[in-house]
C-alpha cells in the first residue's frame, strides 16, 4: 500500500488528480522489482500524466490518442490537395506505404530503386542511398520535392534542408523514423507533421 501509484493530468501549468485502472505486483524473474501496470485513459490530443509512487515521482507519462489517424493534426490529404503535387514513394523503406496508406494519401509505387530524375510537380518521398540522393539534387534538371530519409552515419539525427524554391525542395531526413514507424506513435507524429511543413511552401 505504501507503493501504491497516484497520478495527475497535467493540463497547462495546473495539473488534478486521476484515477485510472492498475496492477501492482513483484517480478516472477527479480524479487527486487515491482512492476506496474496501467490503462491508460483514452484520449484525443496528446496528453501528459503525473505518475506518483510512494515518496517517488514525478515520473512524465505521456499518452498518444489511439489509432494510426489523429483528429488533433491537419490531414495530410488536405494539404496534398492544396499542393497540386503528385505523391510518389521509391525505396524499400519499410512501413512508410503503410502509413501513407492510413493516412488516406494516394501515391505512386516507384519500386525499390530510386527515379532516374525528379519530375516536375511532384513530391517523392523513399528511403535512398547516398548515392541516389547526391545524383538526384545535383541534377540541373530537377524541378521535383525530394523527401529522402539517408542514413548518414556522419551527421547527427535530424533533418536537413539542403534547397528550397517554389520549384523543387530538398529534404534530407537522418532520423530513425521507418523502424519505428509501426510501434511509436511519435515516430507516426514527426513524420506527419514533416510532411506537412514539406507540403505547405509548395502550396505557393
Amino acid at each position: 500500500m505504501d507503493l501504491k501509484p497516484r497520478w495527475r493530468q497535467i493540463g497547462g501549468n495546473v495539473s488534478s488528480p486521476l484515477e485510472l485502472p492498475s496492477d501492482l505486483k513483484k517480478s516472477t524473474s527479480d524479487e527486487r522489482i515491482t512492476l506496474l501496470r496501467v490503462t491508460p485513459p483514452t484520449v484525443k490530443q496528446v496528453t501528459s500524466l503525473q505518475l506518483f509512487v510512494g515518496p517517488f515521482g514525478p515520473v512524465v507519462v505521456v499518452v498518444f490518442p489511439a489509432g494510426e489517424r489523429r483528429d488533433d493534426l491537419a490531414p495530410l490529404t488536405e494539404a496534398l490537395a492544396a499542393s497540386r503535387l503528385r505523391l510518389a514513394v521509391c525505396g524499400q523503406a519499410p512501413g512508410l506505404r503503410e502509413f501513407l496508406h492510413a493516412q488516406k494519401l494516394d501515391f505512386e509505387d516507384e519500386g525499390n530503386d530510386a527515379p532516374r530524375q525528379l519530375v516536375s510537380d511532384t513530391l517523392l518521398i523513399g528511403e535512398l542511398t547516398p548515392e541516389d540522393w547526391d545524383r538526384l539534387t545535383r541534377d540541373p534538371r530537377a524541378s521535383g520535392h525530394l523527401v529522402a530519409l539517408v542514413a548518414t552515419p556522419q551527421l547527427m539525427p535530424g533533418v536537413y534542408v539542403h534547397h528550397t524554391t517554389p520549384f523543387h525542395q530538398f529534404i534530407k531526413i537522418t532520423l530513425p523514423i521507418l523502424p519505428l514507424l509501426s510501434t511509436d506513435p511519435r515516430a507516426r507524429e514527426t513524420l506527419h507533421l514533416l510532411l506537412l511543413n514539406v507540403l505547405k511552401p509548395a502550396q505557393t
